[in-house]
């Protein structure tokens, strides 16, 4: 019969993964954080500029380990027309339309309609290489012992 007597020294091994277990959840939070708020400031530097309003609508909402990026359409209530475009419509004035440069009101006009600006689309690129670059060093410190 054999005995085989193994002894394996953890080398405090089992402390240090207690540590981690009581810093993982504070360090999710922090990882979402910083991931929301390169969303948020991406996002804002897609949105197209003519007054600032539309940028200044871009919004974001963090909770413990979840978060959101949004458009307030109460702030800038063409958002959602920018990010789909339109499609040639009739413009019609109540009861007439007017503007600086026009020859005299008319009762309505025909706009050719708007191309789409999907600017969340266009930051998503930066967006997914900068949190990739975040989560790395979240596993690098979850791996390390």
């Amino acid at each position: 019969m054999l005995n085989l007597d193994l002894k394996v020294n953890l080398n405090g091994l089992d402390e240090k993964l207690q540590k981690k277990s009581t810093e993982i959840n504070k360090k999710l939070v922090k990882l979402n954080s910083d991931i929301v708020d390169i969303a948020h400031l991406w996002v804002q530097r897609k949105a197209p500029r003519k007054t600032g309003k539309l940028k200044s609508s871009i919004q974001k909402k963090k909770s413990g380990t979840s978060g959101s990026v949004w458009n307030d359409l109460g702030i800038a209530p063409y958002g959602d027309y920018v990010l789909d475009g339109t499609s040639p419509h009739i413009i019609k004035g109540h009861p007439y339309l007017s503007w600086a440069g026009a020859e005299h009101p008319v009762r309505q006009v025909h706009h050719p309609g708007t191309r789409p600006n999907p600017f969340f689309e266009k930051a998503f690129p930066v967006i997914e290489s900068k949190a990739n670059q975040k989560i790395r060093v979240f596993e690098e410190w979850l791996t390390e012992v």
